[in-house]
């Protein structure tokens, strides 16, 4: 069993990406603290989605949080297997590759 899948192809067979951020600030401003993303273009909405709440924090209630302290997990998820990015998640391109990280049993 091959245990990498490049990106463009893990979007292309209908892979997820569950965004967990520290719930502390999104709960202030009254924003989701879980963002799902099912596309490359919903993932770079997500990061934006990410940096409008840190400016948000630090605009309403003077919070200084740059955006990458704000996440706490960012997991792929397909076909009942975990993926996990060796590097700057945010760097991702359609030419890496995600590794499998760990089964999902049911």
């Amino acid at each position: 069993m091959n245990n990498k899948i490049r990106v463009s192809k893990f979007w292309a067979m209908g892979g997820r990406c569950l965004i967990e951020l520290w719930p502390h600030l999104p709960y202030l401003l009254g924003k989701p603290w879980l963002i799902g993303a099912r596309s490359r273009k919903e993932f770079l909405e997500a990061s934006k989605q990410i940096t409008d709440i840190s400016v948000e924090g630090e605009i309403k209630y003077r919070i200084r949080t740059d955006s990458p302290l704000l996440v706490r997990s960012v997991r792929f998820l397909l076909d009942d297997f975990f993926y996990e990015y060796h590097g700057n998640v945010w760097g991702l391109m359609d030419d890496d590759y995600l590794y499998i990280e760990e089964r999902i049993f049911k």
